[in-house]
């Protein structure tokens, strides 16, 4: 059985194991998506162009997802994978989605299978270029899912406290928290569900560290409601008279849209507990990850022309795509060589949706480099899929070394229109042969499965290896 997964990321499944081809092509994949979240409604075919050709007109774009279809049926052995005419959706006796069976669980009103199917934010990390409306439409389907996936924890956690089962309630309240961190309902029912297991401590601590993010992330304050439970818990810990821990002040809302009486400032006066200063420093420890998470992102991302470039990590390029009804090759070329290169010995690959976010420019020596400064990738692979005659295509790649703009290697392979997943695997094995003149890489399975003598054409046009073995080198 076939299984779209939406949740924490984007994938085909057949029996637990992820499919490959068409299937692991991001333009596919996105069609794929767009139908699991329609459900039995189905889309139009001209909803589905726009949302992933917007560029091209109504008969182009139907072209391309007349393609799209065929490579999927194709590629996962399912011709009935798709039904309707003018309305297109999913087969359900063919495929199923997480993101159907979240929905279904809630109908049925069974939260707790609902959130068991969460796996993680929607479509998280995927990303198409130039995303447009279909970029609108996760961020859309997001929020919308992660708010059920809220309410459905926020039921699962007050059944729990009504039941008496306060640390079942902690444990759902604390996922709630994971999900939303500056939800001040969350910060509450976590720490009431703490207090009535007579942790206070920890409760008390949730709460400093709850205020500390709320004002340094958001410039916002925690509702009244946490902040006199706090109050209270630390007044009955200490043995003494209440002391504030929120200076009376105006501040902006909480996560929870309700105007808070009193703003995260720490009194200085105070006298610090072992308890306060464990608190805090549990606080800054939690904050201090958090930052050099978002630093350690913002590094990645900057073009920062001094960055040290790693020379056993490579970026593949969007690859030119000229004729029209290859367009879903753009980034499926992307994903199959970046997968059939990362492992291969020492080498690991950028991710597909890093690439895609940080690419700049066309197929040429300087938007290579200029990829390679942003990603840190120390090798840059770019290219163009070019027509040769009405059935047959040319696929051209470069390798270069992005610190020095050198050219290690360039390949050109033809073959027939529907064999770019054959010209990629030899792609594949002329790079590994390339890197392991210099590097113990071993050859990859495609490099085993097809010969470069083949394929890879000399300036006349005759098949050659010129620049891919060492001058004397016996072709094996």
């Amino acid at each position: 059985m076939l299984a779209v997964r939406v949740f924490g990321g984007l994938a085909v499944e057949r029996d637990g194991a992820q499919c490959g081809g068409a299937a692991a092509r991001r333009k596919t994949l996105a069609l794929l998506a767009l139908l699991a979240g329609a459900g039995r409604r189905g889309l139009s075919r001209d909803k589905l162009t726009a949302y992933l050709w917007p560029e091209s007109d109504t008969e182009h774009g139907h072209g391309l997802l007349k393609q799209a279809c065929y490579a999927l049926r194709r590629d996962l052995g399912a011709p009935e994978l798709f039904l309707g005419s003018i309305e297109l959706r999913l087969n359900p006796g063919l495929i199923s989605s997480d993101v159907e069976s979240f929905e279904g669980a809630l109908d049925q009103h069974d939260p707790a299978r609902a959130v068991s199917l969460y796996r993680g934010p929607f479509l998280d990390g995927f990303y198409l270029n130039g995303e447009g409306d279909f970029g609108r439409w996760v961020e859309g389907e997001r929020a919308r899912l992660a708010k059920l996936m809220s309410d459905a924890l926020q039921s699962l956690a007050c059944a729990a406290s009504e039941r008496g089962e306060h640390r079942t309630a902690a444990d759902w309240w604390r996922r709630l928290a994971e999900l939303d961190p500056f939800s001040s309902r969350a910060a509450l029912g976590l720490m009431t569900a703490l207090e009535a297991l007579g942790e206070r401590a920890e409760a008390l601590q949730h709460a400093r560290l709850h205020g500390t993010l709320l004002h340094q992330e958001l410039d916002a304050a925690p509702e009244a409601a946490v902040v006199e439970l706090a109050e209270r818990l630390r007044g009955e810990s200490d043995g003494g008279p209440v002391r504030r821990w929120y200076s009376r002040r105006g501040g902006r809302r909480s996560s929870d849209g309700v105007a808070p009486e009193h703003a995260a400032v720490h009194d200085p006066a105070a006298p610090r507990s072992p308890r306060r200063g464990a608190g805090v420093t549990a606080a800054k420890l939690a904050l201090g990850a958090a930052l050099l998470t978002g630093i350690g992102a913002a590094l990645v991302a900057r073009p920062d022309r001094h960055v040290r470039l790693d020379p056993d990590l490579v970026a593949v390029a969007p690859f030119d795509v000229l004729p029209p009804q290859l367009a879903l090759w753009r980034e499926g070329l992307v994903d199959v060589l970046s997968r059939g290169l990362d492992r291969a010995g020492p080498l690991r690959a950028v991710t597909p949706t890093l690439v895609t976010r940080e690419w700049r420019g066309r197929a040429d020596p300087a938007s290579a480099a200029e990829l390679g400064r942003r990603t840190g990738a120390g090798l840059v692979l770019y290219g163009a899929l070019l027509g040769a005659g009405p059935d047959s295509v040319q696929l051209t790649a470069t390798l270069v070394d992005a610190a020095s703009g050198r050219t290690l290697a360039e390949l050109a392979y033809r073959d027939v229109v529907d064999r770019v997943d054959r010209m990629s695997d030899s792609v594949i094995a002329a790079v590994s042969r390339e890197l392991r003149r210099t590097r113990p890489i071993v050859a990859t399975a495609a490099g085993r499965r097809h010969r470069i003598t083949t394929n890879v054409l000399g300036p006349d046009g005759s098949a050659s290896i010129c620049g891919l073995l060492p001058q004397g080198a016996q072709v094996p």
